[in-house]
Order: C-alpha cells, then structure tokens, then sequence
C-alpha cells in the first residue's frame, strides 16, 4: 500500500484505489481535494464512507475507511464514466 500523511493521520492507498486512479486518470491532487472538501458524506458502515466531490465536471466518489490511526483509501470512482 502507498501512504502519505493527511491531518496527523496517515491515507494508504489500497492497490485497487491506485489502480482506479491510473485508469481514470485521478489525481493526487484531487484526491486530496475530496478529502479536504467534499460535497456530500454517505456512510456505510460504523467506519466505511463515500466522499462525493464535483470537480471539472466530474463527479468523484472516494470510498475511505477511518481506522485508529490511518485513513484507507479504498476505492476511487468517477461517476461520469
């Protein structure tokens, strides 16, 4: 898994996350940008969520699961596709 630091916290990007991103070419960039302010929260479970984001006229969707100390990027979606 990747990991970079967000909010004291450390995000691992799970292999299928990373792979989503490569193939809809998502970016780094926006992937924080859902973090940091997303449009809608749904959640799933007691620690699972969908973060919703509109940018560029794409609809993101990156589903995250909060854990003690890290936050997992689990998978990413572009809605329009």
């Amino acid at each position: 898994m990747l990991y970079y630091k967000y909010r004291n916290m450390q995000i691992y990007f799970t292999r299928h996350a990373k792979n989503r991103m490569r193939w809809r070419k998502i970016t780094l960039q926006e992937v924080h940008t859902v973090l940091n302010n997303f449009d809608k929260k749904e959640q799933l479970t007691n620690y699972k969520y969908h973060l919703y984001k509109s940018i560029n006229n794409r609809l993101l969707r990156v589903t995250i699961s909060e854990e003690q100390d890290k936050l997992v990027i689990l998978s990413i979606v572009d809605k329009h596709d």
